[in-house]
């Protein structure tokens, strides 16, 4: 910042170098160091998936919607032949080009689920630090976390280039653990087990929130869990309460 203030007032600055100063940064903001460093003095966990459950709908398809992208992106979303990390290369890929902008814009007006900022809320008024897990992009986690007023978050990494999409993502390294998930190689639960490792909490004082096949493994081993308005009917049967009304029921579980 030092060099570039230096720059702007010998008259040398490039908005180039600005856009690649903002890239480090956003780099640096998906490590779980910051996550951590947010965390404070942590007495509870609460992780929230973020599609379906702090959104109303998911990012990707209405980005692919906004980009004109609807009918590639439906190739590969929900794929059951595809393994979870070919699927998130392959829609990143999809969307090489787009610019910043639209990212953030996208995650600013898909309308937020009913009671999502009265759950965050109430959960921090509770004693829970709240976080967002999820496979999307940091970029629009990063942009719902500050809707929804929530701690931090945990997401993959779209990298940007001179304010456009390159099309690279970078999985983030929280979601893997040496004694983790032993079905998946970027899981959620790892997620889990990194955070409870760094602050010395027990899996048994976090909440986990989700809907889909892709949060079974965290809401398993979190000592309370919510299916809230499932797409997967198994997480019925793993997780220890079902929601299917306003996100803001989950204060009456943890209650």
């Amino acid at each position: 910042r030092v060099i570039l203030d230096r720059a702007w007032r010998y008259d040398r600055l490039n908005i180039s170098q600005v856009r690649e100063v903002e890239e480090v940064e956003r780099r640096a903001e998906a490590e779980l160091a910051l996550s951590l460093s947010r965390l404070g003095l942590a007495d509870r966990l609460a992780l929230l998936d973020m599609d379906g459950i702090l959104l109303d709908g998911r990012y990707v398809t209405r980005l692919a919607e906004a980009t004109g992208r609807k009918e590639e992106v439906g190739l590969y979303l929900d794929n059951p032949t595809l393994t979870a990390e070919v699927r998130t290369e392959s829609l990143a890929a999809l969307f090489s080009g787009e610019y910043q902008d639209t990212f953030i814009e996208v995650a600013r007006e898909i309308p937020l689920m009913e009671g999502a900022v009265e759950a965050v809320i109430g959960l921090r008024k509770a004693g829970y630090r709240v976080g967002i897990v999820t496979d999307s992009y940091q970029i629009a986690a990063e942009t719902v976390r500050r809707r929804v007023f929530a701690d931090f978050s945990v997401s993959h990494l779209m990298r940007f280039r001179q304010g456009r999409a390159t099309g690279e993502i970078m999985f983030s390294p929280a979601m893997i653990h040496e004694e983790g998930c032993r079905v998946h190689d970027h899981c959620k639960l790892n997620v889990m087990l990194n955070l409870c490792e760094k602050t010395g909490l027990d899996p048994s004082r976090v909440l986990a929130v989700g809907n889909g096949e892709n949060d079974a493994c965290l809401l398993a081993a979190a000592g309370n869990s919510v299916a809230f308005r499932p797409r997967w009917p198994e997480l019925e049967r793993i997780a220890k309460h079902t929601l299917r009304g306003s996100l803001a029921e989950i204060l009456t579980v943890i209650e």
